[in-house]
């Protein structure tokens, strides 16, 4: 594992924005997993006051260079001016489900390409058989 592995924490207003940037995390290939605990207590002192609220929260597992690019589209998405996002190292774990973290956030931008390409070049063949039955239409004319 080159840059080794990360469990990441945040927290959510609700269990809907738990899930909205769980589902964008793992779709574009920055984190292999994310599991949503819907319902927690947090109390924390914020802006001169002790809050005690509600909220949900994300762990996300991941790859450690992938960590910046997490926390910055987590802020993207957050409702929160500062939200959570804190990481910790995993250095142990099942061999196979770590390989696996690994190979699907490594592979993930591959294949987004590689359906990005498929996608471009069936509309090019789409495109060139319409142009195609344009001027065979034109030449019976």
């Amino acid at each position: 594992m080159a840059g080794g592995l990360v469990i990441i924490f945040v927290t959510a207003a609700s269990e809907q924005e738990a899930t909205s940037i769980s589902r964008a995390l793992v779709e574009e290939g920055l984190a292999a997993c994310a599991n949503i605990i819907p319902q927690i207590r947090s109390i924390y002192r914020w802006e001169g006051k002790i809050w005690d609220e509600r909220e949900a929260l994300i762990i996300i597992k991941s790859r450690e260079d992938l960590f910046e690019r997490i926390r910055s589209r987590v802020k993207e998405l957050h409702s929160y001016e500062v939200p959570e996002i804190t990481a910790v190292k995993l250095d142990r774990g099942d061999s196979a489900y770590m390989q696996w973290i690994e190979s699907v956030t490594t592979t993930k931008r591959r294949l987004t390409m590689g359906s990005v390409i498929k996608k471009r070049r069936k509309k090019m063949r789409k495109h060139k058989h319409k142009k195609q039955l344009a001027r065979d239409r034109h030449k019976r004319k």
